[in-house]
């Protein structure tokens, strides 16, 4: 018999051929639901780079997906709802509001508080009159058409443009008297207030011509209408000194009485002189009675003054004790326009 020959291809083919039936089958590809707690961790992760950047050995997350991480987080981060929004906030000072720059024509200089000076206290809903004294420092006459006009703060029931009451040459000082009535609400009020020319320029005073003036006052219900926050102190004798008016606001026809309540409360029985006291912008339009000394036992007394006045006019009015000690009341505030 011929043996049989195999040949070294034919042995090749054969252990491959062999090989490959030993080979195991691919696994079948299975799915499992995701596991939440993985999950959570993810998001986490997430928030968590959000807000301090990329955990180690992580790549960083691109912006938008840092972006999408806050705005998806269970409470969106704003400032109603950031810790530092609950404290309390603390009062602020109003501001100094400043109008337009002043013009090279037209300046101001702020000059007194003729009446009603800052922290002056009065009850709720009291009528008062503000009266500004300025000085026209520029090169121009302030005529009639210039006005007083309110721009920001508590308006104080006053008109919002008032004229100036007179022709105002170069370095001339005028009054400015505003009717205004306390708000209801107890509190501190502060308004301010700028000039204007004809043309609706608006100026004011400093250096730049363009800083406000203001009226500043305390309202409280249990003050005596006119009373400051500082007012004179009494002595050892004079214990207090007050002085009121019965309407301080009057228009209509002329002329008209104002009737002043003063009032001082004694320790011991004395001999008192007293007087009534006025603006020293009308010292030459009021006449005053003359000082009075009178007797006067322990305890509180009241002197009525009833003055006439045939022109318009305001300003203040106080009573001043001269001996035996020298003690001065409250400013009181009236206005008188004679129509």
């Amino acid at each position: 018999m011929k043996g049989v020959s195999i040949t070294w291809p034919v042995v090749m083919v054969l252990v491959l051929f062999l090989a490959a039936c030993k080979m195991p089958a691919p696994a079948t590809p299975t799915t499992s639901p995701p596991d939440p707690n993985a999950l959570f961790t993810a998001a986490a992760q997430t928030a968590d780079a959000a807000r301090s950047g990329p955990l180690p050995g992580n790549t960083p997350l691109p912006e938008a997906i840092i972006r999408t991480a806050i705005a998806s987080s269970p409470t969106p981060i704003s400032s109603q709802t950031s810790p530092a929004a609950t404290f309390p906030v603390a009062p602020t000072v109003p501001p100094v509001i400043t109008g337009a720059p002043g013009t090279a024509n037209d300046r101001a200089e702020f000059v007194d508080d003729v009446s009603v000076p800052d922290g002056t206290i009065f009850p709720p809903n009291a009528s008062f009159i503000k009266t500004w004294r300025l000085k026209n420092t520029g090169p121009t006459t302030w005529t009639k058409d210039y006005a007083l006009v309110f721009t920001n703060g508590s308006l104080m029931g006053a008109p919002d443009k008032v004229s100036i009451p007179q022709d105002v040459t170069p370095g001339q000082m005028v009054d400015i008297p505003v009717n205004m009535i306390a708000p209801v609400d107890e509190g501190n009020y502060r308004g301010y207030w700028l000039l204007e020319n004809p043309s609706g320029v608006r100026f004011g005073v400093g250096v730049n011509a363009n800083e406000t003036f203001w009226v500043d006052i305390v309202v409280s219900a249990s003050a005596t209408p006119g009373v400051t926050a500082t007012p004179g102190s009494g002595g050892t004798t004079v214990t207090q000194a007050s002085l009121s008016v019965e309407q301080p606001i009057f228009t209509g026809k002329c002329p008209h009485n104002f009737v002043f309540r003063a009032e001082f409360g004694l320790s011991r029985p004395t001999s008192l002189t007293y007087s009534l006291e006025v603006d020293p912008g009308l010292s030459n339009k009021v006449k005053l009675p003359p000082p009075a000394t009178n007797n006067f036992g322990v305890g509180t007394h009241i002197v009525i003054y009833e003055l006439t006045f045939t022109e318009t006019l305001s300003g203040w009015m106080r009573l001043h004790i001269l001996a035996p000690e020298d003690v001065e009341s409250n400013q009181v505030n009236f206005s008188l326009v004679c129509q």
